[in-house]
């Protein structure tokens, strides 16, 4: 019973308990629309999102509104750069400039330089991964203002 049919027939009886659900054939086109449609920003001053408000106040928003989103992103920042540095960087330095792990100072400065280009990086990603939740918030907090001046009024 380990043929190929066997496996089959096993696989079918597993699955027939299962409610019967139309699967799609194919992945549909309107799936992909809005990761490829999405306008990549590489500055925050240009993203749509966040005209208007000022450079600490785009701070804010990016860094200090979306916790969650950013301690995940923090969480995985910490394996990258884990990951990069024993097997991206420290063997390009051993091959290029074997000395320069002998120079403390200037392979801290190297390894200080490769953290902050990952953290531009991961900011950059998730400035544009959050956008629709920036627009929302935004939303939010302009209704809350405009309730505030009508009971102010």
């Amino acid at each position: 019973m380990n043929t190929a049919r066997g496996l089959m027939h096993r696989a079918v009886f597993v699955f027939e308990g299962l409610p019967n659900r139309r699967m799609p054939r194919k992945l549909e086109p309107f799936y992909l629309t809005p990761l490829v449609t999405m306008t990549f920003y590489i500055r925050s001053e240009d993203v749509p999102e966040l005209a208007g408000l000022s450079k600490w106040e785009r701070r804010a928003m990016l860094r200090g509104t979306f916790l969650k989103e950013r301690s995940i992103s923090t969480l995985v920042l910490l394996g990258v750069v884990l990951g990069s540095v024993n097997y991206a960087l420290n063997p390009l330095l051993q091959m290029y400039a074997s000395d320069v792990r002998n120079n403390s100072m200037l392979y801290m400065v190297i390894l200080l330089g490769w953290l902050f280009l990952l953290m531009w990086a991961r900011d950059v990603v998730m400035m544009n991964l959050l956008r629709p939740k920036i627009a929302a918030k935004r939303a939010e907090l302009a209704a809350k203002q405009a309730a505030d001046a009508d009971a102010a009024a």
